[in-house]
């Protein structure tokens, strides 16, 4: 293209197959002599189109392009444009933390679009799936083939979307879910809707439907029509094997199982091989090669101490991987933006302590007077944590926060709705009941004592949860909230100094 893209020629490229990168910049050079609002859009499906091809470096351009307008965008609908295409590359990387915070931060801005939900709600899905996290995937599965926008999708989008959820309820042996993925993708077919990639809708109706007779096959007889149909299926997509066949890797994988239950092992290994060549994770891998080391254990023993070596490698490899996963805090940010979602209809976001799920300190004084405000009476617990930094510097910080996690739900399951925890700073929280009551108050500090009496299990070590506490009563120990609290604060530091858990304040004595 020479000198300045014109409009209809970007338009033309929208629809190409392929963009090359000096096409890409053309385009960009294009869009940034437009207006914001061009520009965004314009960038918003430039992007789409290059992800849709699996160009990479081009999607990366683009975007790279595309969020220098972060701080100028004043249009949610505009905004929420640009976290798309920013979370589908993220997650593109496995940058899965990232991508739940754009997809809370989407929920934010409250924009009714049923397209972009279906594409955030899609992310959640890849990133639940991938975690095996079958119940949170199946309530944003839900989500996704109730939103109408599904049924604007090229049929090959929907059906996409029903393969993965057959797979996932296979695997979680969900009959019901199944079955109405089942009706859902064989609707597609029978209907003709319309897809530019006909052949692919067939080839994953076919898969989806051996699947699911194999899920119910209970005879030997059974078995082998569905062993023969499969190999029938194979040779009708041969030619396509290799560019169709990474997307239901699981579907094979399973129907694979029932050759080796019919002592079809050679078969069910060369089919293994195959699916190897192809671009699969380690966690596949793992799964592949325990397959293939069960038919060894029938066929080859020297195969099956080779099998056995690799599998051993792969083994450390995924412990690798698992571990990232955990420093990343992938799944604790599942959880945690998960439970605050839930919360959203009657909590504020800022309320909240992102990683330990307890109330903030920017809320305490609010929420504390308030439970105290039936008899003008309270009690507040001033905890510091004393060994939170050993922990962090002996194992990882990834161990500190999932310490804090389990200090606080111990407290959460010892404390009742007459009390409430709050995370005042880094290893310091505050508790607070609404009685001011001596004994109640020892009781309770007794309580959470015990709760951590025994070290407790993080990730593979065990773990003791030491802390010092001090006590003080509202409003014995001062006027105001902020009095006693400092109070509480004065004689936490005297246990910390001293061989005592906790120390009550003079006036609390």
């Amino acid at each position: 293209m020479k000198g300045q893209m014109r409009k209809e020629e970007f338009e033309i490229l929208l629809k190409a197959r392929n963009i090359m990168v000096n096409q890409a910049h053309a385009a960009l050079k294009y869009l940034n002599s437009c207006d914001i609002e061009t520009s965004v859009k314009g960038h918003y499906k430039l992007y789409l189109t290059a992800y849709n091809a699996y160009n990479t470096n081009v999607s990366s351009i683009i975007l790279e392009s595309m969020q220098k307008y972060l701080p100028i965008i004043k249009d949610n609908k505009m905004l929420a444009g640009v976290y798309c295409v920013m979370a589908s590359d993220y997650l593109r990387q496995d940058k899965f933390s990232e991508t739940i915070n754009l997809y809370f931060q989407y929920k934010g801005l409250q924009v009714d679009d049923k397209k972009l939900d279906y594409n955030f709600d899609g992310f959640m899905l890849q990133i639940l799936g991938e975690n095996e996290l079958y119940e949170k995937y199946k309530f944003y599965s839900l989500k996704t083939i109730n939103n109408p926008y599904l049924l604007e999708l090229d049929a090959y989008g929907a059906v996409v979307i029903y393969y993965n959820n057959i797979v996932m309820s296979y695997d979680n042996k969900d009959d019901e879910f199944l079955e109405r993925n089942i009706n859902l993708i064989n609707k597609v077919i029978e209907t003709k809707r319309e897809t530019d990639y006909p052949e692919l809708c067939l080839y994953f109706n076919e898969i989806s439907n051996l699947l699911y007779r194999n899920y119910h096959a209970k005879t030997e007889t059974e078995y082998i029509q569905i062993i023969n149909d499969y190999r029938s299926f194979l040779a009708k997509y041969e030619d396509e094997y290799e560019m169709y066949n990474i997307r239901v890797i699981s579907a094979h994988l399973f129907i694979l199982k029932t050759f080796i239950k019919c002592k079809y092992y050679n078969y069910a290994i060369t089919m293994l091989k195959t699916i190897l060549n192809l671009d699969v994770k380690t966690k596949a891998k793992v799964y592949i090669y325990e397959t293939m080391l069960t038919c060894y254990k029938h066929t080859d023993n020297e195969k099956y101490v080779e099998t056995l070596e690799i599998l051993s490698k792969l083994n450390v490899d995924l412990r690798k991987e698992l571990q990232f996963n955990i420093n990343e805090g992938i799944l604790n940010s599942i959880r945690f933006y998960e439970t605050q979602n839930s919360y959203d209809k009657i909590k504020k976001r800022y309320e909240i302590d992102h990683l330990t799920g307890c109330y903030t300190r920017s809320v305490m004084r609010k929420k504390s007077l308030k439970l105290f405000e039936k008899n003008n009476k309270g009690t507040i617990i001033f905890i510091d944590l004393d060994n939170l930094k050993k922990t962090n510097d002996k194992y990882s910080h990834s161990y500190g926060d999932e310490y804090l996690r389990i200090f606080v739900k111990g407290i959460s399951e010892v404390i009742d709705d007459s009390s409430l925890i709050f995370r005042y700073g880094g290893d310091e929280f505050v508790v607070v009941a609404s009685e001011n009551n001596l004994r109640k108050a020892k009781k309770l500090i007794q309580k959470i004592i015990r709760k951590f009496k025994k070290p407790v299990k993080i990730y593979d070590e065990m773990i003791k949860v030491e802390f010092s506490a001090g006590i003080a009563l509202f409003p014995n120990d001062g006027k105001t909230f902020e009095e006693v609290l400092n109070k509480a604060d004065a004689a936490m530091y005297e246990a910390k100094k001293s061989t005592h858990d906790y120390i009550f304040t003079k006036n609390a004595k």
